[in-house]
């Protein structure tokens, strides 16, 4: 059974050294586990549709995945960032047929567990891939 981009891309990072160096397996989709430990990745699939032909849709999507990296300290999401970066950017495997980064942007923002700083780094990825 083929996996889904979500799959492949949740498994890439965690498989990846540079990644789990800084991460482990903290790599969730859509949220961080409330109380868990940081540094970690969160996904968002942002936008997300099927491409056209005048005879029908052509079986790929094009869409814009965020990624953020968060830590505690801005150079451990700066780190987080850049080793996502390295595994990411370019990838075409599988179902996945082009990831590219477009943008990135800093900030931080309160933790909702202890009321300290979090640091991020918010990274946009362009993605084409084939559903299953």
């Amino acid at each position: 059974m083929t996996e889904s981009m979500e799959e492949i891309l949740r498994a890439r990072l965690r498989a990846d050294p540079g990644v789990a160096a800084l991460a482990g397996e903290r790599v969730n989709w859509d949220a961080h586990p409330q109380g868990a430990p940081r540094p970690a990745l969160v996904l968002h699939l942002i936008a997300g549709a099927p491409g056209r032909t005048l005879t029908g849709p052509d079986g790929l999507w094009t869409g814009r995945i965020q990624i953020d990296a968060w830590a505690r300290e801005r150079a451990g999401a700066g780190a987080l960032a850049r080793a996502t970066i390295a595994c990411l950017n370019g990838l075409s495997e599988s179902v996945i047929r082009g990831l590219w980064l477009d943008s990135q942007r800093r900030d931080r923002a309160a933790d909702p567990d202890d009321k300290t700083w979090l640091y991020r780094v918010s990274m946009d990825f362009s993605a084409t891939w084939r559903e299953r």
